[in-house]
């Protein structure tokens, strides 16, 4: 039973009573704790149970984030960090109609967060989850261990400790989110960027099987990537702190000196460079089987899928602004062999992006190996196994660095926040509201009814398009550049 004032809340959970605020009718909990602090016994390990509290918990403030790096040069206009102290880093947000609190059982939603698996927090602004919450969701945005915390592989280390923390977050809400209005039977997971590879890594996990019903994928790729080294990011870290690649060793050196190390190791590159290195492996009860193989076996397929990107994901890192110097065609005709591609695909890319340089055309076809050839893969073998499953894509040009339809220029229009000064940095001063109310409410009916509101996907490859001034379905858009990454004819 939810006890109120004018501008608190209070909640009981298992653990102990939380207090949080609330405000023109929307009730928000921070930093509640879904697990112990990975800190001192319990660093490098697998998530464990958060003890009781006495007394209430203050919920009215962001929790600490994980240890990491902020962004750097220009990203940090685009993407400013959250960076608070502390140890209970394994925390949620959670945001819910005020009068939901009485009783009622509502659709969740749970946000997985994107960053490269090394970057980024559940306490980024643009993550506000009240609008989800006035149009009758509660919204949960969980933390996870990055970098080498979370994901380095690490003699005598268990594996996987960032997707065991959101896994833990899953269980969490399935054992405590009734207190909060919200129906444990109802869940649906979001995850855009390294978020989406979590949750697409979700569909492969026997350990979350029935934590959620539905799924949303965005710019996430889900497919077997380009081959990538044997040599890890704890190998290179280990290399640069003349240190053995153990836990031991490791859990020596402060969360500081390791976020140091690994920054080093990651210099020199873009901001995806961490995708060079296998953090996310196959081998334990998280993920017994390879992602790709476990998909293609129909794991996932009880799931209601919706599955998408940006039309332009490869300027994030390709625009002209933020390509690294010294891509000319040349340089990006010698490098396409390397993805097994010749100079046609290059081709078809420049008579569909006359205004493309070198640079931003290398970004669109490696960005759509990534994400897009594998989408299309994942979305076909679904709809031929009857397991329901819908594609969009996103195509408003911010002009914000000339990013266009760029990566992560959809979340500030997915969270209705156009207002949002850090939204602002992505999308500039007068994006149209019109794209945000329609890719928000599409996504808001996906998660209350496992339907986004257009067809399913079949052998016309039917996309939604979310553009301005009129969104629409388009069947099969630029399906010539992705036969041309596959090789196919035209």
């Amino acid at each position: 039973m939810a006890v109120s004032s004018q501008s608190t809340v209070l909640v009981e959970t298992s653990r102990g009573a939380v207090r949080g605020a609330v405000e023109a009718g929307i009730a928000r909990f921070l930093g509640v704790p879904f697990a112990a602090p990975p800190f001192g016994a319990d660093r490098l390990e697998l998530p464990r149970p958060h003890e009781a509290w006495t007394g209430e918990l203050d919920a009215t403030r962001f929790g600490p984030t994980p240890p990491q790096a902020p962004y750097e040069g220009l990203y940090a206009s685009l993407l400013p960090s959250v960076l608070i102290d502390g140890e209970e880093i394994l925390n949620v947000n959670v945001w819910s109609p005020a009068a939901a609190l009485a009783g009622a059982r509502l659709p969740v939603l749970v946000w997985i967060y994107g960053g490269a698996l090394i970057r980024g927090s559940n306490a980024w602004p643009t993550y506000d989850g009240a609008p989800f919450a006035r149009d009758g969701l509660v919204f949960v945005a969980i933390n996870y261990r990055v970098g080498v915390e979370g994901f380095g592989q690490l003699e005598g280390a268990p594996n996987n400790r960032g997707l065991a923390d959101v896994v833990a977050g899953l269980e969490w809400v399935r054992d405590e989110i009734e207190a909060f209005g919200g129906d444990p039977g109802d869940v649906s997971v979001f995850g855009q960027s390294a978020g989406g590879v979590l949750v697409s890594t979700l569909l492969g996990s026997p350990r979350a099987r029935g934590l959620f019903s539905k799924a949303v994928v965005m710019s996430a790729g889900v497919g077997p990537l380009p081959p990538r080294p044997e040599r890890t990011l704890a190998t290179a870290i280990a290399e640069d702190l003349q240190i053995p690649q153990t836990k031991e060793a490791f859990a020596a050196k402060t969360p500081a000196e390791l976020v140091g190390a690994q920054t080093r190791a990651l210099s020199g590159g873009t901001i995806g460079t961490s995708a060079l290195f296998p953090l996310i492996v196959s081998g334990d009860d998280l993920l017994p089987d390879p992602l790709w193989s476990a998909l293609q076996a129909g794991a996932g397929d009880d799931v209601r899928v919706l599955i998408g990107h940006t039309a332009a994901e490869g300027r994030f890192w390709y625009a002209p602004k933020l390509a690294p110097p010294g891509l000319t065609r040349e340089v990006v005709e010698a490098t396409l062999p390397r993805f097994g591609l010749s100079r046609a695909a290059l081709e078809v890319y420049g008579r569909n992006r006359p205004g493309d340089d070198a640079a931003a055309l290398y970004g669109a076809i490696v960005l759509d190996l990534i994400c897009r050839v594998g989408l299309n893969w994942f979305a076909d073998r679904r709809s031929a196994s009857g397991a329901p499953t819908w594609v969009y894509e996103f195509g408003w040009p911010s002009p914000v660095l000339d990013l266009g339809p760029a990566h992560c220029v959809d979340l500030p229009f997915l969270f209705d926040n156009l207002d949002d000064e850090w939204s602002r940095a992505l999308v500039g001063e007068d994006p149209p509201q019109r794209l945000a109310d329609e890719m928000h409410g599409a996504f808001v009916h996906f998660a209350k009814t496992g339907d986004p509101g257009w067809e399913p996907w079949s052998a016309a490859r039917p996309v939604m398009t979310f553009d301005s001034p009129a969104s629409e379905v388009v069947y099969a858009p630029r399906d010539d550049e992705r036969r041309a990454l596959l090789g196919e004819a035209p």
